[in-house]
């Protein structure tokens, strides 16, 4: 069982990232990993605008 939502926010060096916290279960095993990719977008883009960029990814099916 994998879900999440994927969110814009910042890295430590102030980059983009898109960002989700998935469940995954393994039988025995569950654990919580954390998925992050970088994004490319210039850094002085606001959250909204970030956001909205990620939910265009995900819509395109770019961001399982």
């Amino acid at each position: 069982m994998k879900r999440g939502v994927w969110r814009a926010e910042r890295s430590r060096d102030g980059e983009w990232v898109a960002a989700k916290t998935v469940r995954e279960d393994f039988g025995a095993t569950v654990a919580k990993v954390r998925k992050r990719r970088r994004l490319g977008i210039p850094r002085d883009w606001a959250l909204n605008e970030a956001q909205a960029y990620v939910n265009g990814l995900v819509r395109k099916g770019e961001l399982e």
